[in-house]
C-alpha cells in the first residue's frame, strides 16, 4: 500500500528516535521502546535494502520489484522487532547483546538514505500505461532483446520486421526492413555490437542520423526515425532505394564520360546542400551512393559526418576509408569541405578509369601513396578524355587543399560547365604540374610598383585604405586567373604575377601583356583605382628554375633575376605605362601595338636597354592577318580543302549554318587554310 520512499522515511524516524530515546533512558519501559523502535527502523532498511537489490537484479518487471519490496519491508517491519522483543524480554543480556548488533550495521540507514537520494529504487508514482500497451511493449522488446546486430533476419524491432540484411559497415548493420504501421519498405541501420558500450560511437550514430534529418535534398537520403531499443541498441530507419551502389556499376568497368559528369554533379549538388547546414560527409565513396533506376544518385551513410553542432569527432583522430582519405584527412587534421571536394575527385578518377589512383597492399602504403606520390595522369589512362576532364579531376585532388577547389559550389560550376560541353575551356590555374622538387621551365613574369597609398592613409581612415587594398588585390587575382596567370605576390607597394605556372600555355607572353592591359584599365575604358593611387608595370619573361611553396600567397619560389630585373623595369617607367624588353615585344608585336621608349640603364654595370612601350592591342587574330600583302609564300598544294572551305563559307552567307573542324598536326598549315578561305581574293594570290 505505501511506497517504498515512504517505508524508508519510516525507519530513518524511527531509527532515529530510538536513539534520541536510548540516549536519555531513565527507565525500563524507556529502554524497551528505544530498542523496539532502533529495531523496527533498522529492519525496515535492511529488508528494504536487500530486496530492492534483489529485485532490480532479478525481476524486469517494475510492478513485481515494487511487489517485492513492499512485502519484504512488511514481514521484515513486524517478524524481526517480534523476534527481538521476545528475545530481550526473555533474556536481559541477550537484548544488549542485540542492542550491540544493532549498533553494528548501523549502516543500512546510510544505504538507506543513499538510495532515496540517487533513485536507486524505482518511483511506484511513474506514468500509468495500459494493459494493451504493456502487452505489445513487452511482446517487442523480448522478441529484440540479447540479438546480435548481424542475426536479426527475421526478427521485429519494434514495428519493424526485418526481411534481409544489406549490408555491414563501421558503424552497424543495414537491414531491409518492412514499416508494419505505415506499410512501406525501409532501409534500417542497427548499431554494431561492438559499439554498444563506446559512448563516443554512440554519439556518431546520433550525429549521423542529425546531420542526415537536417537535409532535405533529392541526393541525399531521407531519414524517417531514430530510436533505441530495450538493450541500448540506436538504430536509423531510412528510406530504401531500390538500384545498385556506385562501387557496384563501377566493378563493371569505366563508366562514359558524360554518365560519369552527371553523377559527380549529383553528389556534388548534395555536398553543397550539406556544406551550406555546416555539416562534412568525410566519407564520400563508391560504396555510399546508390544508383536508383531513374538515374537519381542518392547519398548515404552520413557515420563520419563532421557536424557543426557535435565534437564527436576530434582532432587527431583518423577517420573514413583510408583509399578516398584526404591528405589532411588521413595526418588527422581538422578538415573542411574540400576533403569531400578530394574524395569527390577520387570517385570522378576512379569512374573514368576504372581504377583507384592511390594503390597499395596495406592501408598504411596507401596512405603514404596519398601524402607523397602522384597518381597516373588520367589522360595517360583515358587517352581520349577532353583535357578539361583531367584538368578538374587533378584541381580537385590537388595535396595542398589550398589548391583545391575553394568550395563545393565552385566544383559543382565546373561539372555542370563540362556535362554541357566537355570540350570547353576550364581554367586550370591550380592544376598540379610541378614536382615537389621543382624544375626548370619559362615563366613570365608581371611586375607592378603600386605609388599613392601611403598619400591614402592621410586621406582615409585606415581600414578604408586596407579595404581598398583588397579590392586591388581581389581584382589583379581575377583578372590573372582569367589569362591562366597566378597571383604570386602582393603588397601595399607592388605585386607580382606569375604566367607559365602551374600550367605552360605556348601563348604566355601574349597572355601576360593581355592581363596587364586590363589590370590598367584598357578593357573598360577607365582605371578602377582611387585618385592619386599609379600603377607602373612591366613584363619580362626567362628560363628558371622554380618550385611551390607553403608560404601563404606567395605560391612559387622563382629562381634567377627575372622577378627583381622586370620590378626595376617597371619602376623606370611612367605612372599608368607597361614596359617590356625588344626581345619580348617581337613576340607579341602581331597583337600588340607597341612603342620604344628611351635607352635605360635596368643594372649597373651592364649596357643600356631600350624598353618597349605597350599601347594597346591590334585589331590582328594571327600573326597571318599582321602580314603584308605579298609577303607569304605561294599557297599550293591544298586546293580540296580550300575549296571545301569555301563552299561552307558560301552555304552560311545563303543562311544554312554549318560547322567545319580543321585537324593537323603543328606547322601543317591549318591557319593560312582558314586565312586563304577567309581573306578577299583582291589582298592575296590563290592558286
Amino acid at each position: 500500500k505505501y511506497g517504498p520512499r515512504k517505508v524508508m522515511m519510516a525507519g530513518i524516524f524511527a531509527t532515529g528516535l530510538g536513539f534520541i530515546l536510548l540516549s536519555r533512558i531513565n527507565s525500563l519501559w524507556q529502554f524497551y521502546a528505544a530498542f523496539l523502535l532502533i529495531t523496527l527502523g533498522l529492519s525496515f532498511g535492511t529488508f528494504l535494502v536487500i530486496t530492492t537489490a534483489v529485485a532490480n537484479w532479478f525481476v524486469v518487471k517494475r510492478g513485481r520489484a515494487l511487489a517485492i519490496m513492499s512485502a519484504g519491508s512488511g514481514v521484515g517491519g513486524v517478524l524481526v522487532p517480534l523476534i527481538v522483543w521476545l528475545i530481550a524480554v526473555t533474556d536481559w543480556r541477550m537484548g544488549l547483546l542485540v542492542i550491540g548488533l544493532g549498533f553494528w550495521v548501523m549502516g543500512f540507514p546510510v544505504a538507506m538514505v543513499c538510495a532515496w537520494v540517487f533513485d536507486i529504487i524505482p518511483d511506484p508514482g511513474g506514468e500509468q500505461q495500459t494493459a494493451d500497451r504493456n502487452t505489445s511493449i513487452g511482446a517487442v522488446r523480448a522478441s529484440s532483446r540479447h540479438l546480435s546486430a548481424t542475426q536479426m533476419e527475421g526478427q521485429k524491432l519494434f514495428h519493424y520486421d526485418i526481411l534481409e540484411s544489406l549490408g555491414v559497415g563501421g558503424m552497424g548493420v543495414v537491414y531491409k526492413a518492412r514499416d508494419t504501421r505505415l506499410d512501406r519498405v525501409v532501409a534500417l541501420k542497427v548499431l554494431s555490437d561492438q559499439l554498444l558500450a563506446d559512448e563516443d560511437a554512440q554519439e556518431r550514430f546520433l550525429v549521423e542520423a542529425k546531420a542526415a534529418a537536417s537535409l532535405d535534398h533529392p541526393n541525399i537520403c531521407a531519414i524517417h526515425e531514430v530510436s533505441e531499443s530495450d538493450d541500448g541498441r540506436f538504430y536509423i530507419a531510412m528510406q530504401y532505394y531500390e538500384g545498385d551502389t556506385l562501387q557496384q556499376r563501377i566493378d563493371q568497368g569505366p563508366i562514359p564520360l558524360p554518365q560519369a559528369l552527371d553523377i559527380a554533379a549529383q553528389i556534388c549538388r548534395g555536398l553543397v546542400q550539406a556544406s551550406n547546414q555546416g555539416i562534412i560527409h568525410r566519407d564520400i565513396k563508391p560504396s555510399n551512393m546508390i544508383l536508383t533506376a531513374d538515374g537519381t544518385v542518392k547519398i548515404v551513410d552520413f557515420g563520419l559526418a563532421k557536424y557543426a553542432g557535435s565534437d564527436a569527432s576530434r582532432t587527431g583522430t583518423r577517420v573514413g576509408t583510408v583509399d578516398y582519405m584526404s591528405p589532411e584527412q588521413s595526418r588527422g587534421e581538422t578538415v573542411d569541405q574540400r576533403t569531400d571536394i578530394w574524395a569527390l575527385g577520387v570517385v570522378l578518377y576512379e569512374m573514368l578509369s576504372g581504377t583507384r589512383p592511390f594503390r597499395a597492399g596495406s592501408d598504411h602504403a596507401v596512405v603514404n601513396a596519398i601524402l607523397n606520390s602522384r597518381p597516373d595522369s588520367l589522360a595517360s589512362l583515358v587517352p581520349s578524355l577532353p583535357l578539361a576532364v583531367v584538368a578538374i579531376v587533378e584541381r580537385a585532388m590537388h595535396k595542398d587543399p589550398e589548391r583545391r577547389y575553394p568550395d563545393n559550389e565552385a566544383f559543382l560550376k565546373d561539372l555542370e560547365q563540362l556535362l554541357d560541353d566537355p570540350s570547353c575551356q576550364i581554367s586550370l590555374d591550380s592544376t598540379p604540374s610541378l614536382p615537389p622538387e621543382g624544375e626548370r621551365r619559362r615563366v613570365t613574369v608581371i611586375a607592378c610598383s603600386i605609388g599613392g597609398f601611403e598619400s591614402l592613409l592621410e586621406l582615409l581612415e585606415s581600414n578604408e585604405v586596407e579595404a581598398t587594398l583588397d579590392s586591388l588585390r581581389t581584382t589583379v587575382r581575377a583578372i590573372a586567373e582569367d589569362y591562366g596567370g597566378v597571383l604570386n605576390e602582393f603588397s601595399e607597394d607592388k605585386f607580382v604575377v606569375l604566367f607559365g605556372v602551374p600550367i605552360t600555355h605556348e601563348d604566355d607572353l601574349l597572355r601576360a601583356v593581355r592581363a596587364a592591359l586590363e589590370i590598367r584599365g584598357d578593357e573598360t575604358g577607365e582605371s578602377q583605382l582611387p585618385e592619386g593611387v599609379e600603377l607602373r608595370i612591366a613584363v619580362g619573361s626567362e628560363q628558371v628554375a622554380i618550385r611551390a611553396t607553403d608560404s601563404g600567397e606567395r605560391r612559387y619560389r622563382v629562381g634567377g633575376t627575372v622577378v627583381n630585373d622586370t620590378t626595376r623595369l617597371a619602376l623606370l617607367g611612367a605612372p599608368g605605362e607597361i614596359l617590356t624588353s625588344p626581345n619580348l615585344a617581337r613576340f607579341v608585336e602581331p597583337f600588340i601595338s607597341t612603342e620604344e621608349r628611351a635607352a635605360v640603364e635596368l643594372v649597373p654595370g651592364q649596357p643600356a636597354m631600350t624598353p618597349v612601350a605597350v599601347l594597346g592591342e591590334s585589331d590582328n587574330d594571327s600573326r597571318l592577318e599582321a602580314s603584308s600583302p605579298g609577303s607569304l609564300t605561294q599557297f599550293v598544294g591544298r586546293t580540296h580543302e580550300l575549296t571545301a572551305l569555301s563552299r561552307a563559307l558560301e552555304e552560311t552567307q545563303s543562311g544554312e549554318g554549318r560547322l567545319v573542324t580543321i585537324v593537323g598536326d603543328v606547322g601543317v598549315g591549318k591557319s593560312r587554310l582558314l586565312l586563304e578561305c577567309v581573306r578577299p581574293a583582291s589582298d592575296w594570290r590563290r592558286t
